[in-house]
């Protein structure tokens, strides 16, 4: 109270602000009414683009990642089909493989009693056996072939 008896200043300037900030929603509202009114453009610069730019740089993220799904999708079957075919072949080469193993140590075991002879013999029983399976593996294809109504005419053009 003033000493002529009426309000004081201090206590009208306190007022005046409880009854501002109660209307506007506190200090950090009338701070940020009082930014906008004395610089506009820096209020704008401070606010308004780091959230345009979120949004442009949010838009374009989501975009790449919409279009790289396709892709990823293509490349992750791509991946199962080599598991799968790295799956049948391996069925169709480690049993050749295996029969391989086994034959060449057949063909050393019954070899052996040439003593130093044994190597000669081993390339002579090589040969001869290899011989034999390419002409049962051309005979086959052209089997194989003439069952086939397209690749028949090819094998007739060919071999008559």
């Amino acid at each position: 109270m003033s000493d002529d008896g009426g309000l004081s200043r201090s206590v009208i300037e306190d007022i005046v602000r409880g009854i501002v900030t109660s209307i506007f929603g506190g200090r950090a509202r009338i701070n940020t009414l009082v930014a906008f009114a004395t610089s506009p453009l820096r209020f704008l610069r401070a606010r308004v683009i780091p959230v345009v730019l979120g949004a442009i740089f949010g838009f374009a993220f989501d975009l790449a990642n919409i279009v790289a799904r396709p892709f990823d999708s293509v490349i992750g079957s791509l991946g199962l089909l080599s598991g799968s075919l790295s799956t049948a072949t391996q069925a169709i080469t480690n049993p050749l493989g295996d029969g391989l193993a086994l034959g060449s140590g057949l063909l050393l075991s019954a070899t052996a009693p040439l003593g130093p002879l044994q190597p000669f013999a081993v390339a002579v029983l090589t040969i001869a056996i290899a011989y034999g399976v390419l002409i049962a593996g051309i005979r086959l294809l052209r089997a194989l072939a003439d069952s086939v109504p397209v690749l028949s005419g090819v094998e007739t053009f060919l071999f008559g």
